[in-house]
């Protein structure tokens, strides 16, 4: 039986707890819980082996098969332990690491609550001026702002920077990171709650962005995707599929020389 400061530091993070709610549906293999996340099978699996040194999932082997299995015996001796007649009955909201709002038989799995939006344009410009414009041009069509003449920036490299720079002194706020770049073809974004709650008041954790450039024979299809986990709403996914449109139609293409529709 671990001790409880392992059970909390392994449960601390919020991708472990959404496999931890993956497990109590049922077994899965590693394969199987890395399609629910937007990062890779060796970050996934960091995750799985706190989750086994702190006891809470056992580990299955069938031929090139990990199965990942919660383990029931634990979970049974935290929910005699840590509530009483009538209280809740997963995991996560036994140890309170789910919004009590939540209630266990209405809670949809992580796939249901993804929302994942797409949006397509064709350009008429060269891959190369679309990645220019959405890397060191992006301040200049970039329309939401917290403050008034502020700047906004764009670092092109892994793990640079989308933010809103003002004030001076360090001071701003981060919109994203960059989780992988290829000059003139991709540009995918880890965005943070920042970036949703600019559009929507709705500070969601997990979100992603993903823009590809498709060149054709005169035009430039811009495939653009937005990724928004852990419980968005129906209205959120409305009003941020409404601002994609409004800012891709009205400021990105004008800034390209592009007519308005």
């Amino acid at each position: 039986m671990p001790d409880d400061v392992s059970i909390w530091t392994a449960l601390g993070d919020p991708k472990r707890r959404q496999i931890i709610n993956l497990l109590e549906e049922k077994p899965r293999t590693t394969s199987e819980l890395c399609t629910y996340f937007d990062v890779s099978r060796f970050a996934i699996m960091k995750h799985l082996k706190v989750l086994e040194q702190a006891n809470l999932i056992t580990v299955k082997r069938e031929g090139r098969a990990r199965w990942n299995i919660l383990n029931d015996d634990l979970v049974q001796f935290l929910r005699a332990n840590l509530v009483g007649e009538g209280g809740p009955n997963d995991l996560v909201e036994v140890l309170g690491l789910f919004p009590s709002r939540w209630p266990a038989r209405e809670r949809m799995s992580a796939a249901q609550e993804t929302v994942y939006l797409e949006q397509s344009l064709l350009l008429e410009a060269a891959p190369s001026k679309i990645f220019e414009a959405w890397t060191a041009g992006i301040g200049n069509w970039w329309a939401p702002r917290s403050v008034p003449e502020s700047q906004i920036r764009l670092e092109p490299f892994v793990n640079g920077r989308f933010y809103e720079e003002f004030g001076g002194e360090g001071q701003g706020i981060l919109y994203a990171t960059i989780t992988y770049i290829k000059q003139n073809e991709a540009l995918h974004m880890r965005g943070t709650p920042e970036l949703t709650g600019q559009i929507d008041s709705t500070c969601l954790v997990d979100n992603y962005i993903r823009i590809v450039l498709e060149p054709l024979k005169d035009q430039t299809r811009l495939c653009f995707s937005h990724q928004i986990a852990c419980g968005a709403k129906e209205t959120t996914r409305v009003a941020f599929d409404t601002h994609w449109r409004i800012l891709l139609e009205q400021h990105f293409k004008p800034y390209l020389g592009m007519e308005v529709c």
